[in-house]
């Protein structure tokens, strides 16, 4: 109740809706259940992974990958050390894009063992993934302990409004950024 909220926040009135009625809370997580990973890429110490079981309408957020500087191949190795039974994982657009040693991210993780890669072609309005993500929020479950870091960061993310300038806001592109274009590209898969 003491937070105080980041002028143009994007999700942080439904996160905060969210831990208000209990989808914010440490929770056993189905094993049976495929997991479903959404990434933001970036330099290794900025990409983002959310973990994340669909149960019928809703979506249950187990764990969060952010801040490791791992190789491809250290990556693909700690996320099978998990243990969970993995369904598809969906990268953004730049997924698919050579790299400079020539292969595309999306090629190096199934190289390195990833199977089930899927890459989701980006809107070209990134406003419409965001409305998409807005609605389906309230569907979802963050486990606290494990997301907390990841949900932090999604209730900064927001928009800035230079009025001398522009009136019209602008997304800011920061750490928080990261994580929400992580779960934007869930919205985005979602949207097809």
């Amino acid at each position: 109740c003491w937070s105080v909220p980041i002028e143009g926040a994007i999700y942080a009135d439904l996160l905060d809706k969210l831990a208000g009625v209990g989808q914010i809370t440490d929770f056993d997580y189905d094993p049976n259940l495929e997991v479903d990973t959404f990434w933001d890429l970036g330099a290794p110490e900025n990409t983002v992974v959310w973990y994340v079981q669909r149960k019928g309408d809703s979506y249950q957020v187990i764990d969060c990958d952010h801040k490791l500087a791992l190789t491809t191949v250290s990556r693909v190795k700690h996320m099978k050390s998990k243990g969970f039974i993995f369904g598809s994982h969906y990268l953004p657009h730049d997924g698919a894009s050579n790299q400079k040693g020539g292969l595309s991210f999306q090629e190096e993780l199934s190289n390195a063992g990833l199977e089930g890669i899927r890459v989701v072609q980006r809107t070209n309005d990134p406003e419409i993934g965001i409305d998409r993500m807005r609605r389906l929020l309230l569907n979802f479950k963050f486990h606290k302990t494990n997301c907390d870091a990841g949900i932090a960061q999604l209730k900064m993310y927001r928009r800035k409004v230079d009025h001398a300038k522009d009136p019209t806001p602008k997304i800011v592109h920061d750490n928080a950024s990261h994580y929400a274009d992580a779960l934007r590209t869930l919205a985005e898969a979602e949207g097809l």
